[in-house]
């Protein structure tokens, strides 16, 4: 028989524990017992292979989400640089590049939206991830292009951002 995992086992051991003291679980409570269960009769491969499907499914759903939200920067930019003080067109020497406005430390993905993100030259690219001017230049650009698409969330960002 298999191992069970000690944090399936203490979920299994509080809902017993409900059952003997005489409270009733919630179906959610019971359903999760019941999936629990089912986990920790399976064999360890068999629930790596299920992981392994689990995220393989939500990688494809990001790289939609993320083709389509492309998309709409690259069309709303009509051909050229979004940094206000910029506004060039694209071009083979200086071509267009998605740039995420929020990230770091693993929150691009969950943060990753329209409003988030804009379409800028390469070499704009280039000098916003190195702070040239600077960093509160680059906000102030931020704040600009929010503030001409509507952006409020974007724009109270900014200002948080700003000294």
């Amino acid at each position: 028989m298999p191992a069970i995992h000690r944090k399936r086992l203490r979920f299994i051991d509080s809902l017993f524990a409900m059952l003997q003291t005489g409270v009733t679980p919630s179906e959610r409570d019971v359903g999760d017992a019941r999936k629990e269960i089912r986990l920790a009769l399976k064999s360890g491969a068999e629930v790596r292979r299920m992981h392994r499907e689990r995220q393989e499914k939500k990688q494809e759903a990001h790289q939609q989400s993320s083709a389509q939200i492309r998309a709409s920067v690259m069309a709303r930019a009509v051909g050229c640089c979004e940094v206000p003080s910029c506004g060039a067109p694209f071009s083979a020497v200086d071509p267009a590049e998605w740039d995420h406005l929020l990230g770091g430390s693993g929150q691009r993905r969950e943060r990753q939206s329209l409003e988030t993100t804009w379409a800028i030259h390469a070499s704009c690219h280039r000098d916003r991830t190195e702070n040239r001017p600077s960093s509160t230049w680059w906000w102030k650009q931020v704040k600009k292009h929010a503030e001409r698409f509507g952006y409020s969330a974007m724009v109270a960002e900014a200002e948080r951002r700003l000294p």
